[in-house]
């Protein structure tokens, strides 16, 4: 198998780790930034780690009704000064694989040349790497870094160390016990959704679209990245209900469909999914059971998680699908064309 194939199914051991590391830096930080650090907090990353920022950002906004946004690395590294009053004083979160992303520094120095002052938190995949140098206060978890050019394991840890650190900032423990249940049960849900997977990946979709909203909306986000990078699949993200505004007129029984539901199985989740399922698209449901959904294929956990711990199973699944379709499709996973792991410009 790839080696992308086996981070993916490495995932479970790098998230238990990166709950540990947090609980081991949680004090320090608490002393260093504040235990409200997050109240206002800018997220910044590049591509992938965009994503999972857009999902903290959300995260931090809902644990503590204060002021959080994700920033584009490149646009701030462009556009330093115009965000100078959306970084004055804030938490600048840089989320990164690797550390040594060029835009990460450019917009670190361009936005501080604009004249706002701000403590920097790292969260990164690498140690000793030029970001920690740049943090005030940086989270290392080298034991989740991706060799693989796509982000798999590396963005559910980033994702995962975030939003524990965030629910453990906030005392927000129902959330911090459902997010360690669902990185301790890792495992068991790759095995049980690949016997499902397998045949969907056979099938000759032409676009994948991830639907999805709230703490896990950045993350669905990530999802549709991974189709494009992994097997090279055209594909999308939107909320759920709003892609009745627009985007469904592309929908057709080319399309593959993961949704994100809430598990409540509201009648608005149903009527959405039965049109879906009616313009002949092939419906994979995350997080609800699939007898509230008819015409869908349902992918669980097994148990209930919070919204936030949800994110983990929907990503590992965009992630385990778009993997099984590039073997199934023969295009390599490892090495997509025109990528690279880490950009320095």
């Amino acid at each position: 198998m790839s080696r992308t194939y086996e981070e993916i199914h490495a995932t479970q051991d790098a998230l238990c780790r990166t709950l540990g590391e947090v609980d081991r830096c949680l004090e320090p930080i608490r002393a260093q930034l504040g235990a409200d650090a997050f109240s206002r907090c800018v997220m910044l990353g590049s591509g992938s780690s965009l994503s999972v920022g857009k999902s903290l950002a959300q995260i931090a906004r809902m644990a503590f009704g204060g002021a959080a946004c994700a920033l584009s690395s490149g646009d701030a590294a462009l556009r330093g000064g115009a965000y100078r009053s959306v970084c004055e004083g804030a938490l600048v979160v840089v989320l990164s694989r690797s550390g040594e992303t060029s835009e990460m520094s450019f917009a670190l120095e361009a936005l501080r040349a604009g004249g706002a002052h701000f403590r920097v938190l790292g969260i990164c995949c690498a140690s000793g790497s030029t970001l920690a140098g740049s943090s005030d206060f940086c989270i290392e978890l080298p034991w989740a870094f991706d060799y693989s050019v796509c982000q798999t394991r590396s963005v559910t840890a980033m994702y995962t160390a975030g939003a524990y650190l965030i629910a453990r900032l906030a005392g927000q423990d129902d959330w911090a016990g459902s997010i360690a249940e669902a990185a301790a049960g890792v495992n068991a849900f790759l095995a049980g959704a690949q016997s499902i997977l397998e045949p969907l990946a056979a099938l000759p979709y032409r676009q994948a679209v991830v639907l999805g909203d709230a703490e896990i909306a950045g993350l669905c986000e990530e999802g549709s990245l991974a189709f494009k990078e992994i097997c090279r699949v055209p594909s999308n993200f939107y909320h759920l209900l709003d892609c009745r505004h627009g985007p469904m007129v592309l929908f057709d029984r080319d399309t593959l469909v993961i949704a994100a539901v809430t598990g409540d199985n509201s009648a608005l989740e149903r009527a959405l999914l039965a049109d879906v399922t009616a313009k002949g698209c092939t419906c994979v449901v995350c997080g609800g059971p699939a007898e509230g959904f008819p015409g869908t294929v349902g992918v669980g956990f097994g148990r209930p998680l919070c919204r936030i711990a949800a994110g983990i199973p929907l990503i590992l699944t965009c992630q385990l699908l778009s993997c099984l379709t590039a073997d199934a499709r023969g295009a390599d996973p490892d090495s997509p064309e025109g990528l690279c792991a880490c950009i320095r410009l």
